[in-house]
């Protein structure tokens, strides 16, 4: 008889933050590709948002929250639920993200259960960055002490 098997699952606190640059000319075209003739008169007159070129940082937190059950589960509607937890797919969904919304920046700050495995992910456009927390103690200083 083979012994249970134990999955144990590596938690993380999550926070996203999100900001929108002025939309490049080419965004705005893909944006507007689709619409009608109508549809972009109702755009300039009533100034309905168009698209993922032009939401507002709030507007696409709501937006990403109502499509992703995983951002529901990792990061509540502000981008930030407080508690920790599973998203191991956090990468991958977030580069199909930013992908879809060239020009916003998609800031991930993560903090693991494990000490110092701090970290920040940066995406745009579908490419990413990755910047780990470096932990510095500083040296004695006499002068200090109190």
């Amino acid at each position: 008889m083979r012994p249970k098997t134990i999955t144990m699952g590596y938690y993380t606190n999550y926070k996203l933050e999100i900001s929108i640059k002025e939309p490049t000319r080419m965004s705005l075209e893909k944006t507007l590709s689709g619409y009608s003739k109508e549809e972009l008169i109702d755009v300039i007159i009533n100034k309905r948002e168009v698209g993922p070129g032009d939401l507002d940082a709030g507007a696409l937190m709501k937006t990403l929250y109502d499509e992703s059950e995983n951002i529901q589960y990792a990061l509540g509607k502000d981008g930030h639920s407080g508690d920790s937890c599973k998203w191991y797919g956090h990468h991958d969904e977030m580069l199909a993200i930013s992908k879809k919304y060239p020009d916003a920046l998609f800031t991930l700050h993560g903090e693991g259960e494990e000490t110092g495995d701090i970290w920040t992910k940066y995406y745009r456009a579908g490419k990413s960055q990755e910047a780990k927390a470096t932990i510095i103690v500083d040296e004695f200083d006499e002068s200090k002490l109190s």
